[in-house]
């Protein structure tokens, strides 16, 4: 039959077996990030863009912005209710 000497398919060698009440993975599944973090990461990578011929590298909100302001010169409904809707959230704009 079956003796402790016996190593095989689904028979591992006693000193590689994991000791009772001792898992597998002791640090367990990793943790995700939480939404709101993964959308800031996002936000502050930096991408390179195409602007008057020249290329510069700007974080993507930055690029969000600039796109969504030349979209809006264009006259695209969404992007001009989108700029209303961003600039309802201001009280007082910076000094630029």
């Amino acid at each position: 039959m079956f003796n402790d000497d016996d190593v095989g398919y689904g028979k591992p060698p006693k000193d590689g077996q994991f000791q009772k009440g001792q898992s597998g993975n002791p640090k367990g599944r990793p943790k995700s990030k939480p939404l709101q973090l993964s959308i800031i990461d996002a936000l502050n990578r930096v991408v390179a863009i195409k602007q008057n011929g020249s290329t510069e590298n700007v974080f993507v909100k930055d690029a969000i912005l600039l796109q969504l302001c030349a979209d809006a010169l264009k006259g695209k409904p969404h992007a001009v209710k989108a700029w209303i809707e961003i600039l309802k959230n201001f009280t007082a704009l910076p000094d630029i």
